[in-house]
């Protein structure tokens, strides 16, 4: 048993380093990172001077459309600057509301 083990890993190692010498990429090679960008135009101004909490979670469709689950955890002063965004609020790509929708009681 110990031996077919030591075998194996002797196998391994020498295709390895063949592939490595003829040139055949390695599968644990890996690519440079991506680089992500802030975009500090999106989303746009919300409509109606929409108070949000903090975000539950938020995802993207097939249409890139956005939507955001607000938590309206807001404190009382908070909602002197507008008033309480609805629960669930869905922005086109260019970060536009488009749909907004949840009662807060």
């Amino acid at each position: 048993m110990k031996m077919s083990c030591i075998v194996r890993i002797g196998i391994t190692a020498v295709s390895t380093i063949v592939a490595a010498s003829l040139g055949v990429p390695s599968c644990w090679a890996q690519s440079a990172a991506p680089r992500y960008e802030v975009d500090v135009t999106f989303p746009k101004r919300f409509p109606d001077r929409w108070v949000t909490g903090g975000f539950g979670g938020h995802c993207i469709d097939a249409q890139d459309h956005v939507l955001l689950l607000n938590r309206q955890d807001v404190l009382d002063g908070e909602l002197n600057a507008g008033r309480l965004a609805p629960l669930m609020i869905e922005l086109d790509p260019t970060g536009k509301v488009i749909h907004s929708w949840g009662d807060p009681n």
